[in-house]
């Protein structure tokens, strides 16, 4: 086997060398599972190789040639070649060696290689290839014929085989590391073989399972299909029923409840069916033990919230809208499931909010009777004696005190019903009031307060007992203001019982009577009853008040002796008789029916005014008509009488509605001479002094605060009259009561800039005139907050420049910020004015117009200016042509004329002037937003840092004098100086820029309140850093002499009007 293994795998003999590397180490294959060259089917182990012991030069080359072809053989790799012709058998060529070696060895007699060559080989060839022939053919096949050459014989010696015996020798190592690796492989592959097997085994069992849980699946999917949705119609999620159990009350204990509700109506509904199941009976207890748990946790968190109405200095809005109307439907469900504890947290709640109001309202009573009331006295009433030392018929409550007041003429008190300001005074602002009021400011702040809580209260109620009718709510809320409704009727006998103040207890009946009709408008009956009760207080009070002023008169003319009338005369004594002046009672009886006239414009026919004012008319013509007779002659009587009615007639010529129509008629009828041509174009009487060539000194256009503070300067000059034109109805409707009521302290403005300088000089002025007369304001401060960088730095530009103008200012350390206002933030630093404050505005120019007319001055409302002439070029004065409500034209000189006209300066500027110095008005609108909520709060103004080029100082935080915020305004460029209408729009811009110095607003509280107009002459900056920065224009006019032109006076026009009218009355004067 041997041999036939070796002659299986001959190869040539001789020198040649096979073309392949020397490297004993065998060829790589491409089989996957091994580097190395493998048969195709397993061997047997061969533990070694007998190619060792074979000491002829011809077993490497046969051996490897051997090997080489076994291997070939079984990859098929390469095919077997043919022996050359030329080249001898090798097997012939091993016997000759072996038979000369074996001859060489007997010959030296050795042992060892005669063992060697007769002992059996250790290794057998394990395959042989028989190819078709069976054994026995196989070894009874011929031989074939040996071709065997001389050059073959013998080409190989015994140092040849030396030489290439180490190479065999690590031939024979790398075929057995190659056995060793072709056994771990074949165990590795069993290994495999064996858990492929078992993986195989488990995908079946996997596969049958999946089958089996698709099967299960479907039919879990069918059922649910059927019984899914019975199920969820009667099943209660364990989350919801925790969250009612534990969780606390909010919006999702609100939703779990409004779940469980919708389930019981499902599980009650089936429950009436015929088709009942017993899962919905297993159910049921489970679902009554929720619900009454939940009733209990609504009656729990219910008195919570009723319990802490109670709180000390709380704030019952907040609670109710926050913590009640927010989960209203904890009512409703409460008055479905448990009508009896309903009802008893609702009266709870009732006696608790009965308790709030009379505390909150008795307090703000005893607040308000600290307001100083003119002391009334029983010697003010038509036919009293002037002379006559007063009564001290004080208002009980009421601190006593003297003050200028004329109880017959009306004056600034009209403003109380004009004022757009609906707000009741705060308890701190009435307590620090020194001033004297009449007796119609208590009565309306009380009234106003009660109107605004009433309506309040009403609407919280009829949302948050939303299933009792609008009767049971009405009855309720009835109940809860019902000791409040008594304070008020208390209030109102205390302030009416013992005055004479008719034209005060008129204001009060128009008051009321706003109340009334503004708590229709808005739908609340509860103050009816209240409403009509104070009515019958006070009509019968008016009515006997007129009857007072009827008995005076009646009683003065009764007086038919010389010395009582002569006590009653202007001149008195003996020059009644030469006297045709009108008498002073006139006056009395023309302001009071003026003042009357004035409050009964818009009154119906069913009002008890007419017939009083008829009883007291007819009472005076007696008077007159007696006054007429004593002493003189006829013609003497009947100038008496005509100046008497003609003084009436002039001051009550301005009054409308019909029962004016018809008071002024009766007076013309009662004049002798020629009346309605006086009636009908009366003559304006201006101040006794006068120029001689123009109707007045002064004319100022425009009774905006700017144009009142001028006028009043002027009118003090000794000599000068001074008229005032504004066409509106009232003064300051325009730019001046709109705007923020802010006393600026000039922080903003360029060092030689009229702002500047007129703001510092007016500021403490206006502080000046606001403590000396009373008028309210305060001194809040303003801080100016920065939130970037960029903010930061123009800041500290403020501060700086505010500095080198002598303006004090403060940088505020977060620390102390956090201190004194925590609601306000300021991410980059704050700088502080405490000059800045605020002042009431209306209040400023009812003051100013009162000490203007004081002074001699008139004012002409309704008066339009439509032309102005310069006559020869101003030297000889000025023109004015002006069209009255009526569409009458008019007009008068001035010897000078002030252009304050605001909005419509450039529009009075372009009538004088020549067009190449006409002006082009530009109007930056600011809207302003109201702030119902009463947190956050803050005690300062806040101002966010302006930038350069901005038109105003940003959406800043204002405060009114009763503490409540407002916001605005910023700037929208319009055409149109009377577009004030609040746009929405508006309030989503400027929401982001409140929430970075204010982010805890809310913003559901902020609203649309009112817009103002700011006159510009330019789209530019408003601080002098800013690019097209406008300074104010104030300035006699080059070739006009005496004409003042007042242009771009915007912010901080307010707070420099007072300056302003002295700069004025220098450039007029200050060369004299």
């Amino acid at each position: 086997m041997w041999l036939d293994r070796m002659s299986g795998h001959s190869t040539p003999s001789g020198s040649h060398i096979d073309s392949r590397s020397n490297s004993p180490l065998p060829r790589r294959s491409t089989s996957r599972l091994s580097p190395y060259v493998q048969n195709s089917r397993p061997q047997p182990s061969r533990p070694g190789s007998s190619l060792s012991n074979l000491l002829t030069p011809s077993d490497s080359t046969t051996s490897l040639s051997a090997t080489q072809r076994a291997d070939d053989t079984a990859l098929k790799q390469f095919p077997a070649k043919a022996r050359p012709s030329n080249v001898a058998d090798p097997l012939d060529v091993l016997n000759d060696i072996i038979g000369k070696r074996k001859e060489k060895l007997e010959g030296a007699e050795s042992p060892v290689l005669s063992s060697t060559l007769k002992t059996k080989p250790s290794q057998l060839v394990a395959e042989i290839d028989f190819g078709d022939l069976s054994l026995e053919e196989f070894v009874t096949k011929p031989n074939e014929p040996r071709r065997a050459t001389n050059s073959d014989v013998g080409a190989q010696s015994i140092q040849q085989f030396e030489k290439e015996r180490d190479k065999f020798q690590d031939l024979h190592s790398a075929i057995t590391g190659c056995d060793d690796v072709s056994k771990s492989v074949e165990k590795y592959l069993n290994d495999f073989q064996t858990e492929l097997g078992a993986v195989s085994a488990e995908i079946e069992t996997l596969q049958t399972r999946s089958i089996q849980l698709n099967a299960m699946l479907a039919n879990r999917r069918n059922v649910e299909q059927l019984l899914g949705p019975a199920v969820e119609e009667i099943s209660i999620s364990p989350k919801a029923v925790r969250l009612i159990v534990e969780g606390p009350i909010d919006e999702n204990w609100v939703k779990a409840l409004n779940e469980i509700e919708s389930r019981a109506a499902t599980i009650e509904a089936k429950v009436s069916s015929p088709s009942s199941t017993k899962s919905v009976d297993d159910v049921r207890p489970l679902l009554s033990d929720i619900k009454k748990k939940a009733v209990e946790r609504i009656r729990d968190y219910l008195v919570s919230q009723i319990r802490a109405l109670r709180s000390p200095n709380i704030n019952a809005q907040i609670i109710q809208q926050q913590r009640l109307v927010k989960f209203k439907d904890l009512y409703s469900y409460l008055c479905q499931a448990h009508p009896t504890l309903a009802g008893e947290i609702t009266q709870a709640y009732i006696n608790t909010m009965r308790w709030y109001y009379l505390s909150h309202f008795t307090r703000y009573l005893q607040a308000l009777e600290k307001i100083k009331v003119y002391p009334s006295d029983r010697n003010e009433v038509l036919g009293g004696d002037p002379s006559a030392p007063k009564s001290g018929n004080f208002v009980p409550g009421g601190r006593a005190g003297a003050a200028a007041h004329d109880p017959f003429s009306l004056g600034r008190r009209i403003e109380i019903l004009r004022t757009g300001n609906h707000m009741a005074i705060s308890s701190y602002v009435a307590e620090e009031d020194t001033s004297f009021h009449g007796i119609e400011v208590p009565f309306r702040n009380f009234n106003l307060a009660l109107m605004d809580n009433v309506s309040a209260e009403y609407s919280f109620m009829t949302e948050m007992f939303s299933t009792l009718s609008f009767q049971q709510i009405s009855r309720k809320a009835t109940e809860i203001f019902d000791p409040v409704f008594a304070l008020g009727q208390g209030l109102t006998k205390q302030l009416v019982e013992h005055t004479t103040d008719s034209l005060g207890v008129l204001i009060c009946v128009r008051l009321n009577q706003q109340a009334a009709f503004e708590l229709q408008r808005r739908k609340v009956p509860v103050a009816d009853a209240y409403n009509n009760g104070i009515n019958m207080r006070l009509w019968p009070r008016f009515q006997v008040i007129m009857d007072l002023h009827c008995e005076s008169l009646k009683r003065v003319a009764s007086h038919t002796g010389r010395s009582a009338v002569s006590a009653l005369s202007l001149a008195g004594g003996d020059d009644l008789n030469q006297s045709s002046a009108p008498h002073f009672l006139t006056q009395r009886f023309g302001q009071l029916l003026h003042g009357i006239l004035v409050l009964s414009s818009e009154a119906g026919d069913d009002e008890p005014v007419s017939n009083s004012l008829s009883r007291l008319a007819a009472e005076f013509d007696n008077l007159l008509a007696k006054l007429s007779r004593i002493g003189g002659d006829a013609k003497r009587r009947e100038r008496f009488l005509f100046n008497n009615y003609s003084l009436i007639l002039t001051i009550i010529s301005d009054t409308h509605g019909k029962l004016a129509t018809e008071q002024k008629r009766n007076m013309a009828m009662r004049t002798s001479l020629s009346i309605s041509r006086k009636f009908l174009h009366p003559r304006r009487s201006f101040s006794s002094s006068r120029p001689a060539n123009a109707d007045v000194t002064h004319a100022v256009i425009g009774a905006g605060v700017v144009g009142l503070a001028v006028a009043r300067e002027l009118a003090s000059r000794e000599g000068t009259s001074t008229i005032l034109l504004e066409r509106h109805d009232a003064p300051g409707t325009e730019t001046s009561s709109r705007n923020s009521e802010v006393i600026h302290a000039g922080l903003y403005y360029g060092v030689d800039t009229l702002k500047t300088k007129l703001c510092i000089k007016g500021k403490e002025m206006m502080y000046d005139l606001c403590a000396r007369n009373g008028l309210p304001h305060r001194n809040t401060k303003k801080w100016i907050v920065a939130q970037t960088e960029e903010q930061w730095a123009a800041a500290l530009k403020t501060h700086e420049h505010a500095q080198k103008i002598g303006v004090p200012t403060r940088l505020i350390g977060r620390a102390e910020a956090q201190a004194l206002e925590p609601e306000v933030q300021a991410l980059a630093g704050i700088v502080e004015s405490p000059t800045t404050g605020i002042v009431d505005s209306h209040s400023l120019m009812t003051y100013l117009q009162g000490d203007f007319e004081d002074r001699g001055g008139d004012c002409a409302f309704l008066t339009n200016v439509t032309g102005i002439e310069a006559l020869n070029g101003g030297k000889n004065g000025y023109r004015i042509t002006a069209v009255t409500s009526d569409g009458t034209e008019t007009s008068i000189t001035a010897e000078t004329l002030v252009n304050s006209a605001g909005n419509y300066a450039c529009y009075i500027n372009n009538m004088i002037l020549p067009p190449e110095r006409h002006r082009t008005p530009y109007y930056a609108k600011g809207t302003y937003f109201s702030y119902a909520a009463s947190f956050p709060k803050t005690s300062v103004l806040v101002y966010p840092a302006t930038l350069p080029g901005h038109g105003g100082l940003g959406t800043h935080l204002t405060l009114d004098l009763g503490g409540r915020i407002r916001f605005g305004p910023d700037v929208e460029w319009v055409d149109d100086p009377n577009d004030l209408v609040p746009s929405p729009a508006r309030l989503q811009q400027a929401l982001p820029e409140i929430k970075t110095y204010l982010p805890n607003v809310d913003p559901e509280a902020i609203s649309l309140d009112y817009c103002g107009i700011r006159p510009k002459l330019g789209r530019g900056g408003a601080v002098n850093t800013g690019k097209g920065f406008q300074d104010f224009i104030i300035q006699e006019e080059e070739g006009f002499p005496g004409f003042i032109n007042l242009l771009g006076i915007e912010s901080p026009g307010l707070t420099s009007s007072l300056a302003i009218g002295e700069m004025v009355e220098g450039l007029l004067y200050g060369r004299k």
